[in-house]
C-alpha cells in the first residue's frame, strides 16, 4: 500500500489501467480456447459456419488488443514537457 498516496492522484487513468489489463488478459485467454474448439468442431463440411465465426471473433479479439488503446495511458508530449520544466531547476 505503500503506492496509494501516488495512484490516488491518478485514479482514473489507474482504474482504466487495471480495466484494461483485465480484457487484455481475458481476450489472451480466449485465443487456445478458440484455436482448439475450430479444430475440434470446425473441421467438418458442417463446420465451415463455425470457422467463419470463430475468425470473426478472433478478429474481434486482435481488435481489442490493438496498441491503439494503449498508448493512450502513456504521458503526452506536453506532459513530458511540463515536467522537464518543472524539474530542470
Amino acid at each position: 500500500m505503500a503506492l496509494a498516496p501516488y495512484v490516488a492522484r491518478y485514479r482514473g487513468r489507474a482504474a482504466l489501467a487495471f480495466v484494461s489489463l483485465t480484457v487484455a488478459a481475458l481476450t489472451t485467454l480466449m485465443v487456445p480456447v478458440a484455436v482448439r474448439r475450430m479444430i475440434d468442431f470446425g473441421l467438418t463440411p458442417e463446420g465451415i459456419a463455425l470457422i467463419n465465426s470463430y475468425f470473426s471473433v478472433m478478429i474481434a479479439v486482435v481488435a481489442v488488443l490493438a496498441p491503439r488503446e494503449r498508448v493512450a495511458l502513456l504521458p503526452r508530449d506536453d506532459d513530458r514537457r511540463a515536467h522537464r520544466r518543472r524539474y530542470a531547476q
